[in-house]
């Protein structure tokens, strides 16, 4: 379980997030809907603990204050937002960047579930912005986080796509993991999400 009590975030001294309280359970895929600039991202960063905030977020009853980290790396992975990377290194080494020690059982495995299979000796600078992004959740995937954070992960996505990764999300959730994706489409039909946060 997430818990999040009377949390805060502010960002270039402004408040975009004031006095949430939620939380996000395993088993669930959680939608973060909004408009722009209501703080999708900014409370996903926060999550991430990468942004400050006031109030309380705790995992597995632990505060996020009190823990280290590496304890944060291993417990949450992040997809950001139109993450450009531009140096021209094959998926297969962006891959062993992202996980640290990766098998090629591994490497192949996720890569066919974002459907991305074919492009693992491609260089990352020759990829189209749809198929970047399905490196990048294969990288979270890889990860094996118990909270995943998705900023937009259909943005660059064709309907087929959009399915297929509707549908690895539901089963990393089915699997335990807590997914919490911020997102302006409900991917699968409008059957992905358990649980709908807005702000």
């Amino acid at each position: 379980m997430l818990e999040l009590s009377g949390v805060s975030v502010a960002r270039g001294g402004s408040a975009v997030i004031s006095n949430l309280d939620f939380n996000f359970e395993p088993g669930r895929c959680t939608g973060i809907f909004g408009a722009n600039g209501s703080g999708k991202s900014t409370l996903l960063a926060a999550l991430a603990g990468d942004l400050p905030f006031a109030g309380e977020i705790r995992f597995l009853g632990r505060a996020y204050r009190d823990l280290e980290f590496g304890e944060f790396r291993k417990m949450r992975a992040v997809l950001l937002q139109d993450l450009e990377i531009n140096f021209p290194i094959t998926v297969r080494e962006y891959l062993e960047m992202a996980k640290g020690e990766i098998t090629e059982a591994e490497i192949d495995s996720v890569l066919s579930e974002v459907g991305a299979a074919d492009l693992i000796e491609k260089k990352i600078t020759e990829l189209s912005k749809g198929q970047l992004q399905r490196i990048e959740i294969a990288a979270v995937i890889a990860q094996d986080s118990s909270i995943l954070l998705l900023d937009e992960p259909f943005s660059a996505q064709d309907a087929a796509s959009v399915k297929r990764l509707s549908k690895l999300f539901k089963a990393l959730a089915k699997s335990g993991k807590i997914v919490i994706i911020a997102s302006h489409i409900d991917g699968a039909n409008g059957t992905l999400f358990t649980r709908k946060l807005t702000l």
